[in-house]
């Protein structure tokens, strides 16, 4: 546990045990570290299917009634139409914890509150304000790249994926592109800078 943590990036995080309680001294974490994990545990399709359940329902084995589970986060089962998961947390020494997840509009967000007794309303302020605030912006589209000056390289430099970043009104007019290539051998640069309102040259073919 503790070398994936470093594999992802949780730098100020250290596992003494593998059920999460803070029994140890040595068993931390910080609201960043849980944001990336939560990061990395929502690429994993069971993950986002079991976190994002409201309610499961299994049958008893020899019984003729049903066992029923109730996810415990109230936000994605009563308070928050945009919620998508996360996981709720409590013990005397950290308080409450809460990581959530939402999405709305091709954004999706991670909140995540430490010792918050209003967690709940501290969550949704937090996705309302972003969500009100910021606005996925394509900054490369994929597709082959047409606007280059060198020969070399026309018709050859090939964008992957479409490359989406949340940005405010006022960072959508400041932001600036650029692309950098490098010739083989000689390691020249050449830097092709583009405007907002130039986007569109690289639209795919």
């Amino acid at each position: 546990m503790n070398e994936k943590a470093q594999e992802i990036g949780m730098t100020n995080t250290r596992f003494a045990n593998p059920h999460g309680l803070d029994d140890h001294e040595e068993h931390y974490s910080t609201a960043y570290d849980m944001a990336l994990l939560t990061k990395y545990a929502m690429k994993n399709e069971k993950y986002q299917e079991v976190a994002g359940t409201k309610t499961y329902r299994a049958s008893q084995e020899g019984e003729d009634w049903d066992r029923v589970w109730s996810n415990k986060n109230r936000l994605l089962t009563q308070l928050y139409e945009y919620c998508t998961g996360g996981k709720t947390g409590y013990t005397k020494r950290a308080g409450r914890t809460l990581v959530t997840t939402a999405e709305k509009d091709d954004m999706s967000l991670i909140a995540v509150t430490i010792n918050a007794p209003s967690d709940w309303n501290d969550h949704i302020k937090m996705y309302e304000w972003t969500f009100e605030n910021y606005d996925m912006e394509v900054l490369a589209k994929e597709g082959l790249l047409k606007e280059t000056d060198d020969p070399f390289y026309e018709k050859k430099v090939l964008i992957p994926y479409t490359y989406r970043y949340p940005l405010t009104e006022e960072e959508k007019r400041n932001v600036k592109q650029q692309i950098v290539l490098y010739e083989p051998h000689q390691k020249r640069e050449q830097i092709h800078t583009f405007l907002p309102s130039q986007w569109e040259s690289l639209s795919t073919p």
